[in-house]
């Protein structure tokens, strides 16, 4: 399953945040393409990978539901959530995800220190496996944005494509 599509209900409905990409960009960077550019982020910066989670209820739990992803970014050196739309506070982003009426279970964020166990945690969700020619492209994006470039400083005080 992917992440939760934009639909006419989702509080983004075309308000997207687009200080750093087109949104066109940023439309297909929260819209399914989530785990492109968490992994061509965490490849950049070394930031630990996220998920945001659905938990199912504990009633469809005890029948084997699984929790769903709903959403997948970095986590910067100082807590902040990053992705194609900046920089956010983690109680920020669950509050804009539990805004859309088809999430109703209790939200959990995950991270992960590699890549490797990232794709473990998502092995049952084809929906999210990597495209290295999207991670790319997604990363020639970044490059290509000076404001996203110099977030990813001031978030870390550092970025290792840009120090090398």
């Amino acid at each position: 399953m992917s992440p939760t599509p934009i639909t006419p209900s989702h509080p983004w409905n075309g308000r997207y945040v687009i200080a750093y990409f087109p949104a066109g960009v940023v439309h297909a960077g929260v819209n399914g393409g989530c785990g492109q550019w968490a992994i061509a982020l965490h490849r950049r910066t070394g930031w630990n990978l996220g998920i945001l989670w659905e938990m199912p209820a504990p009633h469809r739990a005890a029948f084997g539901a699984a929790p769903l992803p709903i959403h997948v970014f970095c986590l910067a050196p100082d807590g902040r959530i990053v992705d194609v739309e900046g920089a956010r506070e983690a109680t920020d982003m669950k509050r804009l995800y539990r805004a859309i009426p088809e999430v109703t279970g209790r939200l959990a964020v995950e991270t992960y220190a590699t890549e490797a166990r990232y794709r473990t945690a998502i092995r049952d969700h084809p929906g999210l496996e990597a495209d290295e020619a999207q991670i790319a492209s997604i990363g020639r994006l970044m490059r290509e944005s000076p404001a996203f470039l110099n977030l990813l400083t001031g978030l870390a005080g550092y970025d290792r494509d840009v120090a090398a």
